[in-house]
């Protein structure tokens, strides 16, 4: 993203190691758009520091609508981003899905394509396909979903049981839960934190970067660390 180098990604890699995970999900959007006047990394480079992050169950990315819409070789029908995660060591997600065995139990991680792609929130070039990523997980486990654009819920709401989801970056303007900049066709109050709709709950992060103007205003970058207790009803 604009005004993110290399070093405070490397920082913010080592925060989230240093807060034990056992599962580290990153939401998509590793690449910024060119633009005058500042450094559009190319994908391997914006990646490299993630290659740092580490936890006992994985560490677990999707793609977003700028690793597709700001891809160098836009048009391929794999984006670089894509190569450049698995370089580093982290699992994509691309319609599909993963049994994550935690405890004496289990659970399902499902990874949704971007909801937008190279379109606009108005008019989606849509690569999400969530019913090729839950067609092969297991009956009778919780499914969770890494999905970058909280739309999403459009389709997940009760198909899974938590939908985790950034792009918003909490409207980068939210003067008290007013986010009219928030590229999402949701209701402000979806855009960002915790929701529960059609027995779905989604969690929304403010993400770390920006996009279009480089600035918040009231809209703080996060690191989000959901707790999900072991008694949890996680049934739908």
């Amino acid at each position: 993203a604009p005004f993110t180098p290399a070093s405070h990604l490397c920082a913010i890699a080592a925060q989230v190691n240093a807060l034990g995970p056992d599962l580290i999900l990153h939401a998509g959007d590793f690449i910024a758009p060119r633009r005058p006047f500042w450094h559009a990394a190319p994908p391997a480079e914006a990646v490299r520091p993630f290659a740092a992050l580490s936890a006992r169950l994985g560490v677990f990315a999707v793609l977003g609508n700028h690793d597709w819409r700001d891809d160098p070789a836009r048009g391929a029908p794999v984006p670089q981003v894509a190569t450049a995660l698995s370089e580093a060591g982290l699992t994509l997600l691309q319609n599909e899905a993963r049994v994550i065995r935690h405890g004496q139990g289990a659970f399902v991680l499902a990874g949704t394509d971007s909801f937008q792609g190279e379109g606009s929130p108005r008019r989606p070039m849509r690569r999400d396909d969530l019913y090729r990523a839950l067609s092969a997980a297991p009956a009778g486990r919780p499914r969770l979903l890494l999905a970058h654009e909280p739309d999403m819920i459009a389709v997940s709401a009760g198909q899974v049981a938590l939908q985790m989801s950034g792009h918003t970056h909490r409207g980068q303007l939210d003067l008290f839960g007013w986010r009219p900049l928030a590229p999402s066709r949701l209701p402000s109050r979806q855009v960002y934190g915790h929701s529960r709709i059609g027995g779905t709950h989604m969690i929304v992060t403010s993400g770390i970067g920006t996009s279009g103007l480089p600035l918040r205003i009231c809209a703080p970058p996060e690191i989000t660390l959901i707790t999900i207790h072991p008694q949890a009803d996680l049934s739908l």
